[in-house]
């Protein structure tokens, strides 16, 4: 049986009737829980078990429209990487105040210690941002390279 028809089956036997429009509903339902489960790092299987598909069918999916489902799951990943980032951040500026109070530690392991880790992780920081600022520079002027002039 194939998984169009046992869809719609589905839809069904929750009280949905027997039209292609549900069944594409709830097949639109199950590929946006596998776009969450992909985007969190599921496997093709484990994303196509919680919403009874296969693997296969899975993989089918992101084949279809030119990608367009893979493309979903990259955006969302995007998505939850930049909320996890937010969340480092604000954790962050708390680590940092541990970390700077540390340095008035009782044990001068401790003071040491701190003082490294800033020391390392302000050269690192730095660096990150001198490169930053020079792909943007770069970026800038490439793109007024390649637009056309205004004449």
């Amino acid at each position: 049986m194939s998984e169009d028809v046992r869809l719609e089956e589905e839809v069904a036997a929750v009280g949905g009737g027997t039209g292609g429009a549900r069944a594409a509903d709830l097949r639109e339902v199950k590929k946006e829980a596998v776009i969450e489960a992909l985007a969190a790092g599921t496997s093709y299987g484990e994303a196509g078990r919680a919403v009874d598909v296969t693997a296969r069918t899975v993989q089918r999916w992101l084949d279809e429209d030119d990608g367009a489902m893979v493309r979903r799951v990259a955006q969302r990943r995007r998505e939850m990487t930049g909320q996890v980032t937010g969340r480092l951040t604000d954790a962050s500026a708390r680590a940092v105040t541990v970390l700077t109070e540390s340095l008035a530690a009782e044990e001068d392991g401790h003071r040491l210690r701190a003082a490294q880790l800033i020391l390392s992780l302000t050269t690192r920081f730095r660096t990150v941002e001198e490169l930053e600022t020079r792909v943007l520079e770069l970026e800038a002027r490439l793109d007024a390279l390649t637009k056309p002039s205004a004449k």
